[in-house]
């Protein structure tokens, strides 16, 4: 739909009258609705080069900034049902009949100017983050904030950058003032109440989970596990006491939920060993539990040993040398034990699950928890058969993402 009707007249535009920056920008809208990130990137790029360097002549088009998505999506579904249809955005319409350069000029018009760059910024930062690129992403939010300040989804979605990055104090800020600016944000709520609890600041952590499912749960399409996030965070407050015994080897959870929930509070008090030993006793009481696709304890486990494993955290004692070496092993079995459930989930029909699968294996080459046994300097640090493991490990996971986008 959008590469028939869209790409290819905004790409005429661009060779008829390459300087202006709304063909670029918006050229950048369609790619990131196709999820063409690298594209998308480079397009808003081109036209934020051509805003900064004064070569153009109008304002770059905020009716199809990322706000306004929703919007425009529904203006080209309506024209693809029905060709007669009027856009309150002329330019679609334009851009549908095949006048492109009529489309460049109803676009400057049909928006009112906005001073500066945010809107190009900001969508570019969504690109970027899409394409695992954070840092970059992080840099094109403070960019757009730079130029418009009160702009609450750049305060957002800065967050959720720092947040990937474990940069979990400068997120909470960000999702601060994403709130100020606008109160009701339920997922700004939420993701300060996750990254709130990923610094063990539990009790305001779960007022913000509450507040957040409480504004998200009432909207159609709220598809966040807010409910499930909240019941954890309450099991952490009420865990929270019983720690130090539950440590000591003086008191024992009751069951698994308890002991599942024991791992995700020693992994926000940054006692990875102990969280992998929790993690790790519920994986072996109930091995089913490593088939659930949505919560994947097996991989929430794996993460735990690998930080632990390499010499993060705070347990007390602190693994030796041994100890953390047996640590990496477990998070690499418990990881190819993953590996091998999404490439069942790859291999059977289902209309979302190749999609899953990219998603998953995507944030595992970003995850900052898994830094230690990935990245290349880190992997220098390791003993030459383990890195040789390790580096096995990763190239499947990439062999089999090739396997699920292949074309």
């Amino acid at each position: 739909m959008h590469k028939t009707l869209i790409e290819p007249a905004l790409g005429e535009a661009i060779r008829i009258k390459p300087d202006i920056s709304t063909a670029h920008y918006n050229l950048g809208v369609v790619f990131q609705t196709q999820g063409k990130h690298r594209e998308a990137i480079n397009a808003y790029r081109e036209a934020i080069r051509i805003k900064l360097n004064g070569e153009d002549g109008g304002p770059i088009n905020y009716g199809l900034s990322g706000p306004d998505f929703n919007r425009v999506i529904s203006t080209i579904q309506n024209i693809t049902i029905n060709p007669s249809y009027e856009s309150s955005t002329p330019g679609l319409v334009r851009i549908h009949r095949g006048k492109a350069g009529a489309a460049i000029e109803a676009f400057h018009k049909s928006v009112r100017y906005r001073s500066g760059l945010a809107e190009a910024y900001y969508d570019l930062g969504i690109s970027l983050y899409r394409a695992g690129k954070t840092a970059e992403a992080i840099a094109a939010f403070r960019e757009a904030l730079r130029n418009r300040l009160g702009l609450a989804e750049a305060h957002y979605n800065l967050g959720v950058s720092l947040y990937r990055q474990r940069k979990f104090g400068e997120a909470i800020a960000a999702f601060r003032e994403a709130i100020r600016i606008k109160p009701y944000h339920a997922e700004a709520h939420c993701n300060l109440g996750l990254a709130l609890q990923s610094q063990a600041q539990f009790a305001e952590a779960l007022a913000e989970l509450r507040m957040g499912h409480n504004l998200g749960w009432k909207r159609p399409g709220w598809s966040h596990p807010s409910e499930r996030w909240v019941e954890d965070c309450e099991m952490s407050v009420a865990l929270e006491p019983r720690l130090p015994a539950l440590l000591r080897g003086d008191d024992s959870p009751k069951d698994n939920a308890e002991r599942l929930s024991l791992g995700q509070l020693c992994q926000d008090m940054k006692r990875f060993a102990a969280s992998a030993r929790f993690r790790g006793d519920a994986l072996t009481d109930d091995p089913k539990l490593a088939d659930d696709r949505k919560a994947q304890h097996s991989y929430d486990a794996a993460c735990s040993a690998a930080l632990a494993g390499t010499g993060q955290g705070k347990d007390d004692p602190k693994p030796d040398d041994a100890a953390r070496a047996k640590l990496r092993q477990q998070a690499r079995d418990w990881l190819r034990d993953e590996l091998s459930a999404w490439e069942k989930v790859a291999m059977t029909d289902g209309p979302g699950n190749k999609p899953l699968v990219v998603k998953a294996l995507e944030h595992w080459k970003t995850d900052a928890d898994l830094a230690g046994v990935r990245d290349a300097q880190a992997l220098a640090k390791l003993p030459e058969d383990e890195r040789k493991a390790w580096r096995v490990l990763w190239a499947s996971v990439d062999s089999l993402l090739a396997k699920v986008v292949k074309p």
